[in-house]
């Protein structure tokens, strides 16, 4: 829907790379991150790129987003880091010590850099595990 609203001023960079078919998260776990970036990531008046990266490797998932910064109205910024917060907390929760997290904030930009380990399901042992119920 922001690219129908922003269709000239806004450029989405969106890749994901690797084979994330035998991966697993928590649903919902990079939705903070990413409403972050259209939330305070796009001007009205000059373009604006959003980059959204995950890679999946052996055990693992990468997820970076990197956007510009825009000031808004005071309104706009009220309550600004709940989500990114609560987004903590429940890595926290899921993932103790098996995740990294890097939040990096200029005057320019905002960029998040999250890799989770043990997000590798094993879809053989899954398979036989449903087939011995049936």
């Amino acid at each position: 829907m922001q690219i129908l609203r922003f269709t000239d001023t806004l450029r989405i960079e969106f890749k994901v790379e690797g084979n994330i078919e035998n991966h697993q998260i928590a649903p919902l776990t990079f939705i903070s991150f990413i409403e972050n970036c259209f939330q305070y990531g796009i001007s009205n008046h000059y373009p604006s790129t959003i980059s959204i990266h995950i890679e999946a490797f052996d055990d693992s998932i990468h997820f970076t987003t990197k956007n510009g910064k825009y000031k808004k109205n005071d309104l706009q910024s009220r309550g600004r880091n709940i989500g990114i917060n609560n987004t903590k907390r429940k890595l926290n929760l899921l993932y103790p010590e098996k995740y990294t997290l890097s939040i990096k904030e200029t005057d320019d930009f905002f960029s998040v850099d999250l890799v989770i380990l043990g997000t590798c399901v094993n879809r053989t042992k899954i398979n036989k595990h449903d087939e011995e119920k049936n």
